[in-house]
């Protein structure tokens, strides 16, 4: 009887779920894509049944990565590859056809290429190599990964021949489905193909704002799912409509949502709300949406009879409910496990444990699969209003989080990973798992992106990349988080911090720092708990523009400072100006710093930004650090 270990992926990945104009996009690409591989698992049990065991993923796991690796007994590779692929192939079509479907008249035809969009957009590889007992499993995996690395680097293409308008959302497709503009729902179609240079046969949604999505009980499609002037690909068609993913909150319901939980059963937004029916999105509670260029703009021009309505209803709302509308920054978080390549081929286990890896990938599996379900529910706990998860595939994560409770859930988060991956594995007294390096630990490093709620969301998703990737460079060691604000104006800042910084025995985490800055600036941070004065304490942010402009002319090209005393000479006394609560008569400058906190915050900033090998300071980092903090204070705390 011969044995396999087989490996099958899927894609593409990244680029399908980037592809995303708004948050429901993100959302439905990413669970669509975690579905084809979670039906192709349950094909794969329910037909091969004993002859296949699947070791990675675990079943626990919320979202399902692209990656399926599993034993194969009196099983031809070949038929399993193929199998998997065709059903992955027809599990895609079925649910591109249905989305269309459901939404036009059973008599209208699919527009031309739609289908052959749908056949040829899934790309599948798999690899195969004998695998019998007596074989070692850590070197048999290390070949079949590294065999299908090299499938993916010669993959094969087929060239598109399509021309005429591309789909707004993957750029690459041409455009199967439009819906006319206002000014556009006059013209002819033949008109509307010449002008939109569609090439070939498109299915044109009429513009009607006077039959909302709510109001109709014919087949439709929704301005949620396409708006005015949008057209889509059959591919982008798809995911738009999957699994009614609509419901998924908008980057402005992010924003808002510690506000919104104060209106809940409050007649005047249930009333508000109404105007809307079913094309309600948050975004319409801000007074820039209130206009009429925006409701011709996204299909709401019968409502223009109601405007003034709807901004008197708005205004009750802040007066009488004491709505905050000024809240319009949200954060995305990305984290990603550190050195993933290495952990799964046992790179990271001592020699002796290589013959346990097999045991080792089903054990990080499953712990890795808890961490993911945890984490999904700790975003996405109901009344909560901490945010929402777009995948948790184990060890790595992408959601979006209210600016309000983003310090509440990166703390958690650590817990979380402690408590479910790193204890369960390497700290276990019966069952831990010995590494090649004994103070080595399995980390993740994060990107997050604090943005404006119009900020486009691709912009928001290549920064939060990009943070990421920053904070895997920092140093060797990795475990580290990129902090990036995308503000309204254009402005960027970004810092790339520890996400602990041990001295001894003594550690330090960065974003409980960042969080103790915050409430100094926000004058909620009381003084310490033995002094006799224990009233709140505040510092203004003047010492932050004054640290920056004293010292951005003494960096160097690299941000640094060469003489770290005097930075840390200076900060002192430029906290204790900016410092609102004055020094008592008979206390001393040490007394006072220690009271309202400066030593002890000069101490944590000097461990964190100063280099390891040179006596030199991160000033440029430190500095953005700053100003993040402030920028978070004022958006998400009412800083004054």
């Amino acid at each position: 009887m011969s044995s396999y270990l087989f490996v099958f992926t899927i894609g593409p990945v990244q680029s399908f779920i980037s592809q995303a104009r708004t948050t429901q996009d993100l959302a439905a690409g990413s669970k669509l894509l975690s579905q084809l591989m979670e039906k192709a698992s349950q094909r794969c049990a329910q037909t091969y049944k004993d002859r296949m065991t699947i070791i990675y993923p675990a079943g626990s796991t919320p979202s399902k990565p692209n990656r399926l690796v599993a034993s194969l007994n009196d099983l031809k590779p070949e038929e399993c590859g193929k199998s998997l692929e065709e059903w992955g192939v027809q599990e895609f079509k079925t649910l591109a056809e249905a989305a269309f479907r459901e939404r036009f008249a059973d008599n209208i035809p699919f527009p031309e290429h739609y289908q052959e969009q749908v056949e040829r957009f899934l790309q599948t590889y798999w690899a195969a190599l004998p695998y019998e007992p007596e074989m070692k499993y850590a070197e048999v995996y290390q070949q079949l990964d590294r065999n299908l690395r090299a499938m993916k680097n010669v993959r094969p293409f087929e060239q598109s021949v399509e021309c005429g308008r591309k789909c707004a959302l993957d750029g690459e497709r041409n455009v199967t489905i439009y819906r006319k503009t206002e000014y556009e729902h006059r013209k002819d179609n033949q008109t509307l193909y010449r002008d939109k240079l569609f090439s070939s046969d498109v299915e044109i949604c009429e513009y009607h704002p006077s039959q909302r999505s709510s109001t109709s009980g014919k087949k439709s499609v929704s301005l949620k799912e396409l708006q005015p002037g949008e057209g889509l690909s059959a591919v982008s068609f798809s995911k738009r409509c999957f699994r009614n993913w609509a419901c998924f909150p908008s980057t402005a319901k992010i924003a808002l949502m510690s506000e919104l939980a104060k209106l809940e059963n409050v007649k005047t937004y249930e009333t508000f709300r109404g105007y809307f029916g079913a094309d309600f999105d948050e975004q319409l509670c801000y007074k820039e949406s209130l206009t009429e260029d925006y409701f011709k703009k996204h299909g709401l021009a019968a409502l223009l009879p109601e405007l003034d309505k709807i901004r008197e209803c708005r205004r009750r709302l802040i007066e009488e409910e004491k709505f905050n509308a000024e809240r319009k920054h949200y954060a995305l978080l990305r984290f990603d496990g550190d050195s993933m390549g290495d952990w799964l081929s046992g790179e990271k286990l001592a020699p002796q444990e290589s013959s346990k890896l097999r045991q080792f990938h089903e054990q990080f599996s499953k712990s890795l699969g808890i961490f993911a379900k945890e984490a999904r529910d700790l975003l996405d706990e109901s009344g909560e209003n901490r945010g929402k998860t777009v995948y948790a595939g184990g060890d790595d994560f992408l959601g979006f989080v209210n600016l309000e409770q983003l310090f509440f859930v990166l703390e958690k988060l650590h817990t979380l990973f402690e408590k479910h991956v790193r204890v369960p594995l390497f700290k276990h007294k019966h069952q831990a798992f010995i590494l090649k390096n004994p103070g080595e630990r399995f980390t993740f490093s994060a990107g997050i992106v604090i943005a404006h709620y119009k900020t486009p969301l691709s912009e928001v998703l290549k920064w939060s990349r990009h943070m990421e990737h920053e904070a895997k460079q920092l140093d060797a060691e990795k475990n580290a988080v990129g902090f990036a604000v995308l503000k309204h104006s254009g402005e960027i800042r970004k810092s790339v911090l520890k996400w602990d910084y041990f001295h001894g025995e003594e550690a330090i985490r960065s974003v409980t720092v960042m969080k103790s800055l915050i409430k100094l600036l926000t004058g909620v941070q009381r003084a310490r708990p033995e002094a006799q004065n224990t009233a709140t304490v505040k510092w203004s942010d003047t010492f932050i523009k004054n640290f920056d402009r004293e010292f951005s002319c003494l960096m160097d090209k690299k941000g640094k400072l060469s003489d770290k005393r005097m930075a840390e000479i200076e900060l002192r006394r430029l906290i204790r100006r900016a410092c609102q609560q004055a020094r008592q008569p008979d206390e001393s400058w040490a007394d006072y710093d220690r009271r309202v906190w400066i030593t002890d915050m000069i101490e944590n900033f000097t461990k964190m930004f100063k280099d390891k090998e040179e006596p030199t300071f991160s000033a440029q980092n430190f500095i953005s650090f700053l100003y993040i903090s402030d920028f978070i204070a004022r958006k998400a705390f009412d800083k004054e």
